[in-house]
């Protein structure tokens, strides 16, 4: 997924927002973040992850 779907799918998961192709019944707006399955991915992806991110739960 892009980091683009990624965040789509947390506003609709924490905002309940309506756009995009998501839907959830309900929101869970105390989010702790998204799980990555392996750091070294994203160190050897140039840290995309991290970067995306950092700013959405800063």
């Amino acid at each position: 997924m892009s980091p683009a779907e990624v965040t789509e799918a947390l506003d609709r998961l924490t905002e309940r927002s309506s756009r995009g192709r998501y839907a959830t019944r309900t929101t869970w707006p105390r989010r702790a973040g998204p799980m990555t399955w392996s750091i070294n991915g994203d160190r050897f992806g140039g840290w995309e992850f991290q970067r995306t991110f950092d700013g959405y739960f800063g």
